[in-house]
């Protein structure tokens, strides 16, 4: 499924392709960590991304 991201949303995509590359890597090191920390990072960037967007942006 593609994803589309807005110009404002830059540092949400840059995330969202570590989780992909962490989630598709098939080595045997275990990501879970690693996975849930970019998870909680997401939602905290996404959170200050969003409660600063002007009403046009909205």
């Amino acid at each position: 499924m593609a994803h589309y991201y807005l110009d404002f949303e830059g540092p949400i995509k840059e995330i969202d392709q570590k989780i992909l590359e962490l989630e598709t890597d098939t080595g045997s090191t275990d990501h879970t960590a690693e996975l849930n920390s970019l998870k909680s990072e997401r939602k905290l960037v996404q959170k200050d991304i969003f409660s600063g967007l002007s009403r046009w942006q909205r």
